[in-house]
């Protein structure tokens, strides 16, 4: 009895060893919907769009137009810093506690740097989407969801103008905060690599606004040129560049993708000589 009781709790140990191996992305996902520093990252994007339209004289017109008005001015940059916020330290922090250890002696480092990639992202993608969302709805206290000078540019060169036909206006500022959230996950991916190499936090959590101004201005001269390439074109549903929604969002995730495969990659290649 003793021993069926002591191989029956063996294959129990095995089952769950095996579970935890497999499933380091879904446990990244219940930290990311239960930790606070996601919910403030989403409270810290509002209010940083708030702070780039600048003066309340600037708060006119809609609610969409004042959206399109803030991520258009310069202040807008910080808010790739509260995408970052959730886990762009990740590897820092996780290094410093021994927890990346642990985490890798049970399910290897393959499948903990693709979990790692994939919710540095995703968490970017969300609190942009989210952030963007709360900043419109706020707005709608005073202001109506749409002009009618605003819903005729965006319905003739803007991204989604479908949503805006059928009044879907929380769904288009989610998607136009998402296709920035896939620039600011882009950042987040180039921020935590770098973190292998400096783990200083403050440096982290900068690091994907001085990234994006270095590109943009690194760029102007250069790939800029073409709008296929320029980040400011790529990642803004205000232009509408294929004419097609679908292409539009399809590009951007496309260039997202191969940010979390070259990033990963390297992520990968860096720790496994650190390990």
């Amino acid at each position: 009895i003793i021993y069926l009781h002591r191989r029956r709790k063996r294959r129990g140990n095995i089952y769950i060893m095996k579970q935890k191996r497999t499933h380091f992305l879904l446990t990244d996902m219940y930290r990311l919907f239960t930790k606070k520093g996601t919910y403030l990252s989403i409270i810290g994007v509002a209010l940083t769009l708030f702070l780039s339209v600048g003066n309340r004289s600037d708060i006119t017109d809609s609610a969409i137009y004042t959206l399109l008005l803030s991520t258009y001015k310069a202040g807008f940059i910080l808010t790739f810093v509260f995408c970052a916020l959730p886990y762009g330290s990740v590897y820092s922090d996780e290094l410093e506690t021994y927890y990346m250890r642990y985490a890798v002696s049970r399910g290897g480092l393959k499948k903990y740097v693709a979990s790692k990639t994939g919710i540095i992202f995703l968490s970017s993608v969300l609190t942009m989407g989210a952030g963007s969302i709360l900043f419109s709805v706020i707005c709608t206290g005073k202001l109506p969801w749409i002009d009618s000078q605003t819903y005729l540019i965006l319905e003739k060169s803007g991204g989604y103008a479908a949503l805006l036909k059928s009044e879907n206006y929380i769904g288009w500022a989610g998607l136009y905060g998402i296709q920035w959230g896939v620039c600011g996950g882009c950042l987040a991916l180039i921020s935590s690599y770098l973190s292998l190499y400096i783990s200083n936090k403050l440096f982290i959590l900068a690091m994907p606004a001085l990234l994006y101004q270095i590109i943009i201005e690194a760029g102007t001269n250069t790939f800029r040129k073409n709008s296929m390439f320029d980040p400011c074109i790529i990642f803004d549903a205000r232009y509408n560049i294929f004419s097609s929604d679908v292409k539009m969002i399809a590009w951007a995730l496309a260039i997202g993708i191969c940010c979390c495969i070259i990033f990963g990659t390297a992520t990968y290649k860096k720790l496994q000589k650190r390990m």
